[in-house]
């Protein structure tokens, strides 16, 4: 079944009297921020890529997964400014006036918000938060270390304010033993493979078989690591039935 889709927006009017007021009450497009969602995932509230500005998206391309995304408005910047034009000459000559509402909403029932059916598990819920990292200036011998010791096979690399740098495996590391690499720095992949929080389990697995991989860092909106998420979590999730 589909239900009606309804925005009600609540205006605030402020009399603008003069170009002063204009500029204290205006906001620039660096100021106005909102999110790039994943479109690709069948569910209402789809995960956020990334959080953007307008004036990102303005400029033609914005950043995703460290990868250039070309972006265009799907309206015309012109021709809002043509439309505006118009609307201040209305306004000046006082044939702009409010008109009384079409139809009120009713207030005899209540409105719920349409509910997903089901429970959908997210990567936030399954991952393992509590990461063993290295810095990029480690030794390949400390990375070997970690592997015997905990027994896996992901190591991110973080910076200072634990944002996500690359991540090293343990292939990487037997590699780099016998080619007598030294430093981490040296042998970490840059360009990582990442999930969000809010990310369905079923697209971090998509994202696994895609890129033939058998982990993610799980990562925020300013690329801090919040956890991991491995093919072993999702195959113990798979097995105990969601």
């Amino acid at each position: 079944k589909y239900g009606v889709s309804l925005y009600v927006g609540i205006g605030i009017p402020i009399p603008i009297l003069n170009e002063n007021i204009a500029k204290t009450t205006g906001v620039g497009d660096e100021e106005i921020s909102t999110s790039i969602l994943d479109y690709g995932v069948p569910r209402r509230d789809r995960p956020t890529l990334d959080e953007v500005t307008y004036a990102d998206l303005k400029s033609g391309e914005v950043e995703l997964d460290d990868r250039e995304v070309p972006v265009s408005p799907l309206s015309s910047i012109k021709r809002a400014k043509e439309i505006s034009q118009v609307l201040k000459g209305w306004i000046e000559k006082g044939d702009f006036l409010l008109s009384q509402p079409v139809e009120r909403l009713p207030r005899d029932r209540k409105f719920k918000p349409m509910k997903q059916p089901t429970k959908v598990s997210v990567a936030g819920g399954l991952m393992t938060r509590d990461v063993v990292t290295a810095k990029p200036d480690n030794l390949v011998e400390s990375a070997a270390k970690i592997f015997a010791e905990k027994g896996f096979d992901h190591l991110p690399i973080v910076d200072e304010d634990n944002k996500l740098i690359g991540i090293v495996t343990s292939w990487d590391v037997a590699v780099a033993v016998g080619e007598g690499k030294k430093k981490l720095s040296d042998i970490l992949t840059s360009k990582v493979v990442t999930a969000r929080e809010d990310e369905p389990v079923d697209y971090v697995a998509q994202k696994l078989q895609k890129h033939r991989i058998s982990g993610v860092p799980v990562i925020d909106s300013n690329k801090k690591l919040k956890g991991i998420i491995t093919s072993e979590d999702i195959s113990k999730l798979i097995g105990r039935g969601r």
